[in-house]
């Protein structure tokens, strides 16, 4: 079970980034395809986009395409403009701006949180509505050891990824509380066997249209987590019947 692009859904609909959002909400729809990375690849190569759309992926599977999810990357967690980081990563340069001039409303989000943790030393995560509307969980900001404040890459990552990581914990728990009330009810043999960021690993007897339907169960507690937080967090459901390369989709 794949959360899909949790730690991008949770700053762009907080945030209400608009084109983002759209994106997220219309994962079957051109140009895009709910792709993220190709709505940057074409934020910044307009013009291989315009001639190729969404096989550009292949076109410049090993340059550009790449170079612009290396940079995604980089940004995701924390990537300053002042640095240049991520724009050494996309091989553009001023891309970091140009992305940023693009997508405003999750800068403003970014400076909000370094605010906070500057006046506070902590920032929190998105809230829960069924823990507390008003207060999200505390995540520490160290300051530097000249106390001049804290590092500007950390408090929107620490956001961010600490609300990713409040979602996978309560999917967690629903998903055993389930599968411990199946193996109650009829001796179901499931088990969650990994966590690995914002994916699970479940083990389920072989065979049978029912584990089918008990995995899209599991699918469902998961991505209730995003009722918790006010955003939509849909959850990708596949399995291997045989071995790790034989891979069906649910």
């Amino acid at each position: 079970m794949d959360a899909q692009n949790l730690e991008l859904r949770i700053p762009a609909f907080e945030a209400n980034e608009k084109d983002m959002v759209w994106l997220f909400n219309h994962p079957d729809e051109p140009p895009f395809f709910g792709s993220y990375h190709m709505l940057i690849f074409e934020t910044l190569h307009p013009e291989m986009f315009a001639k190729h759309g969404m096989k550009s992926k292949s076109v410049y599977a090993s340059t550009w395409y790449q170079w612009t999810k290396n940079g995604d990357f980089a940004i995701q967690y924390g990537a300053q403009e002042y640095s240049g980081t991520a724009d050494r990563a996309y091989h553009v340069p001023g891309a970091q701006a140009r992305i940023q001039g693009r997508f405003k409303e999750i800068a403003k989000l970014s400076q909000h949180m370094i605010d906070l943790a500057t006046a506070r030393g902590y920032v929190e995560t998105m809230s829960d509505k069924t823990v507390d509307p008003e207060r999200g969980y505390p995540l520490l900001c160290t300051r530097s050891k000249w106390g001049e404040g804290v590092s500007p890459t950390i408090p929107l990552s620490y956001h961010v990824q600490g609300t990713a990581c409040w979602w996978m914990a309560k999917a967690m728990v629903r998903c055993q509380e389930q599968l411990d009330t199946w193996r109650a009810e009829d001796g179901f043999d499931g088990y969650m066997i990994a966590q690995i960021h914002d994916e699970l690993l479940f083990d389920l007897p072989a065979g049978g249209k029912e584990n089918l339907g008990r995995a899209q169960r599991l699918a469902s507690l998961m991505a209730q987590g995003g009722n918790d937080l006010g955003l939509p967090t849909p959850v990708s459901c596949e399995y291997h019947p045989n071995h790790w390369a034989e891979t069906v989709a649910v």
